[in-house]
């Protein structure tokens, strides 16, 4: 996903967790440089990630194992779920609507 703005654009990668910022500096050189920039960025926060995942063992799906352990407490603490009915529904009614418009 790409978030444009003022100072460039951000490229989310929600798949594995991490994002790049891209500069919106306008030159010949910054033309020339900028695929190889945006491809050193994107390597170096991809291994980062890459790398928090290995020291917290957690080799995919960053934040399920801890999204896992608070529903569990929810369950033994008898108390509500971290993730409402009313927030899963509305997130899942917006992902439908990406869906639709990404399909128009």
């Amino acid at each position: 996903m790409k978030i444009y703005h003022r100072q460039g654009a951000i490229h989310v990668n929600l798949f594995h967790g991490f994002a790049v910022l891209e500069s919106s500096a306008v030159s010949r050189s910054r033309k020339i440089t900028a695929p190889f920039i945006f491809s050193a960025k994107t390597f170096y926060a991809a291994s980062c990630n890459l790398l928090r995942r290995l020291l917290n063992r957690e080799p995919a799906y960053p934040g399920l194992k801890m999204l896992i352990k608070k529903y569990y407490e929810s369950i033994e603490k008898a108390e509500s779920e971290p993730i409402s009915s009313v927030n899963y529904i509305a997130i899942t009614r917006m992902c439908e609507g990406f869906k639709r418009k990404m399909s128009e």
